[in-house]
């Protein structure tokens, strides 16, 4: 009786927890867009000028290294940077709503519609994304009101290596060193920061999975379960928020991973439970977040089919017919798989791995009780598979950005290695 009781206790404090945080969560969201909205684009077109030689010259997509793994999506970028100047004479709750941006009749990209508007070409009208948050929004405008489009890219380079310092000195601080390494692999095999840190639109994801790793890294095991559950439900939110749809499993995959490896727990069955419910934590709140924004979106402004219009992309998304075909699973992997396919990332995966093996086999360091303990990290490496089979259409037409989240199975992989290799206990 007594575990009962506590049990609903404890789901009730849970259910209050979540719900509150998820209305504080919509509305600071929605208050700060709309007072970013009240802010004058006039100085924001002057800045954003770069942006329509960069991007137009770049094309809809662009390849750093000339690989997949690198490729920018200029052709979101145009948008957001469109959504961020457009000078609708709409009130404000309107524009949080709609999101409009700039659009010509004669069907030009997005790329090309951003460099007319800002040449100063007439005849423009307005599309609009009512189904998303753009929160980029509530940073992309006040930036674009002190930079121009160049500086914000240095300055997304320069922030995005400053975090990842942060985390890397406290893995060092709390003696977590030996998930320097895979870390730091990983990010590389996103690409990050270099393609992430030279398109707004992959940047967004990359900041969510840099700060929930740094709390988790910095708290290092002080975290108790109730924190730990509302930090991934407010990743979750912020990913939902903040992102485009692009790859926003890795905000919790590597998140996941990070605070597995500084909460380690004796017993592996228990651990799974818990990364269960934290996994449920961010799901709620990504969902959560996007259901909000259809709802606020259809009830405000009805014409606006915000909640409609998110449910039709949500089952086209989840469906597998891509235009021409119709694509399993076992294609959605394959595309991304070899979209991921980096060699220089390749080789440096695989020398980590024959090094950690080597000091494992070496050292005679594997036995069945420490695989046992490293059990739970091969339950976050199936994530990146399950996404694909639920979101088959877009991990397929978009897996020169969606092929990121296999990084949270590679990453899984080598803290397990580097986990047996130093000796670190789960426990």
């Amino acid at each position: 009786m007594k575990k009962g009781r506590k049990f609903v206790t404890s789901f009730k404090e849970y259910f209050i927890s979540t719900l509150l945080t998820l209305v504080l969560g919509v509305a600071l969201g929605f208050v700060s867009l709309c007072l970013v909205n009240m802010l004058p684009v006039e100085r924001m077109n002057y800045n954003a000028e770069v942006a329509k030689d960069m991007i137009s010259k770049e094309g809809t997509t662009y390849s750093i290294y000339e690989m997949k793994s690198t490729e920018l999506d200029n052709y979101t970028d145009s948008i957001m940077v469109s959504t961020a100047i457009c000078p609708t004479d709409a009130s404000v709750l309107e524009k949080v709503v709609y999101n409009y941006h700039v659009s010509y009749f004669k069907q030009y990209s997005e790329q090309e519609n951003l460099r007319r508007y800002l040449e100063g070409e007439e005849g423009y009208s307005y599309s609009f994304y009512s189904h998303y948050w753009n929160g980029y929004l509530i940073f992309l405008k006040p930036l674009l009101l002190l930079f121009e489009y160049n500086d914000i890219l240095m300055l997304n380079f320069m922030v995005q290596i400053l975090l990842i310092m942060w985390i890397i000195i406290g893995m060092v601080k709390r003696k977590r060193e030996f998930l320097i390494l895979p870390f730091i692999i990983t990010l590389l095999s996103v690409s990050a920061p270099v393609a992430t840190a030279m398109s707004i639109q992959l940047s967004d994801v990359i900041y969510v999975v840099l700060i929930g790793s740094g709390l988790f890294v910095w708290k290092n095991g002080r975290m108790e379960d109730k924190r730990a559950y509302l930090v991934f439900l407010c990743l979750g939110m912020m990913t939902s928020y903040l992102d485009f749809l692009t790859y926003p499993l890795l905000s919790l995959g590597i998140p996941v991973i990070v605070w597995l490896a500084c909460n380690p727990l004796s017993d592996p069955i228990q651990a799974i439970v818990k990364i269960v419910i934290n996994s449920a934590a961010w799901s709620i709140g990504y969902v959560g977040m996007w259901l909000s924004k259809g709802i606020i979106g259809s009830l405000l402004y009805p014409d606006s089919q915000a909640l409609e219009t998110g449910i039709g992309h949500f089952f086209w998304r989840t469906s597998g017919d891509v235009g021409a075909e119709v694509v399993g699973v076992a294609r959605v992997v394959e595309k991304n798989v070899f979209a991921y396919i980096n060699w220089p990332v390749m080789f440096a995966i695989a020398f980590t791995v024959v090094w950690l093996l080597a000091r494992i086999f070496m050292q005679k360091r594997l036995n069945k009780d420490s695989i046992w303990k490293v059990l739970p990290y091969f339950v976050v490496m199936l994530y990146p598979f399950v996404w694909f089979a639920i979101m088959k259409n877009h991990s397929y037409i978009h897996a020169y950005m969606v092929y990121r989240i296999l990084a949270i199975a590679v990453f899984a992989g080598l803290v397990v290695l580097a986990n047996i290799a130093h000796r670190t206990e789960i426990e």
